[in-house]
């Protein structure tokens, strides 16, 4: 019998080992460092806005990955919704996921700014470090 280990056990790790399982012949491990399966179910806060990982829409116009995820978890058709999130701290609505161009409408967007400015800075260097590593 084949071992597999699968790493992570949200969608694709679920995914991954339901299929070997159907193959059949292997024994499956999946490692998830989240007390729970199916993503990262969790609030984060990016620039005083928070974001959420975990259940929300799949989209995909690929009937045949609509159709294998409809199978076992049932989804509704969503093609016609608008996709919209509120920050109760804003009071406002924005597109979900939030895309950069909703940052002008946003009230705090000169720390969202800043934070994106030294992330990408901070990128920047990392890259440079990279290439002088390389060389040397």
């Amino acid at each position: 019998m084949k071992k597999a280990l699968i790493i992570g056990a949200g969608p694709a790790g679920c995914a991954a080992a339901h299929l070997l399982a159907i193959k059949g012949g292997w024994e499956i491990s999946i490692v998830e460092k989240s007390k729970i399966s199916g993503a990262g179910a969790r609030t984060f806060v990016y620039g005083g806005h928070p974001f959420t990982f975990g259940p929300r829409h799949f989209l995909t116009e690929n009937e045949k990955t609509f159709e294998y995820l409809n199978k076992y978890c049932p989804m509704r058709d969503c093609t016609e919704h608008e996709f919209l999130t509120y920050v109760d701290r804003d009071n406002s609505f924005y597109n979900f996921p939030i895309h950069k161009d909703d940052i002008e409408l946003m009230p705090d967007k000169e720390k969202i700014y800043d934070e994106l400015n030294s992330a990408e800075l901070s990128k920047k260097k990392y890259a440079f470090f990279s290439r002088w590593s390389n060389h040397n």
